[in-house]
């Protein structure tokens, strides 16, 4: 086995646990704007910082749609500008919704999930302590709701993601290739 290292290029995935500096990512940045196959680029960038209540997930597989067309064209959101109102200075967007793949770090408040968890991802994420998901509530409809792939920073199209432990990612059964996602009504 080799030395866990500091970027790994495409392809290659690094040992459970180890979480790199850097990562590759499809990246899209506001000078690039415009039809998906120019807007995306790879570039290398840094492996996000976990918050105490997020996991770092190494993608196996990514979801995209249309939100990734109009992340890529700049309209009708300049997906940058939302990130950077809240407070992100980055300055690009990495596209993508749905997500599997493994759990390589935890924060320190999680409790659900491990190391070397295999897990399924949605792109919704929500407040935790907002008053419709403490009510019970379906989180979609609380004022807190929003979409990895338009509003908040996905990081799908790309080795690691954050994600956070409440917001609905499913662990795998051992050898399954998928789970069933719970749907309620809307009546």
């Amino acid at each position: 086995m080799t030395a866990p290292r500091a970027l790994y290029e495409i392809g290659e995935i690094p040992p459970v646990g180890h979480v790199p500096r850097e990562m590759y990512a499809q990246v899209i940045r506001p000078e690039r704007f415009g039809e998906p196959m120019k807007a995306f680029q790879v570039e290398k960038v840094p492996v996000p910082e976990l918050a105490a209540d997020e996991v770092l997930v190494c993608v196996m597989a990514a979801g995209i749609n249309y939100n990734n067309v109009w992340a890529s064209l700049g309209v009708p959101v300049d997906v940058v500008k939302v990130h950077a109102r809240g407070g992100d200075t980055t300055g690009f967007h990495i596209g993508g919704s749905d997500a599997s793949g493994v759990v390589y770090a935890v924060g320190k408040d999680v409790t659900t999930h491990k190391v070397g968890d295999e897990v399924v991802i949605h792109c919704g994420v929500w407040d935790r302590n907002d008053p419709v998901v403490k009510s019970g509530q379906d989180p979609m409809f609380a004022p807190s709701f929003q979409i990895w792939s338009c509003s908040v920073r996905s990081f799908e199209i790309r080795i690691f993601r954050r994600w956070l432990d409440h917001a609905g990612g499913r662990k795998l059964d051992a050898g399954a290739f998928d789970q069933p996602v719970r749907v309620e009504s809307r009546s």
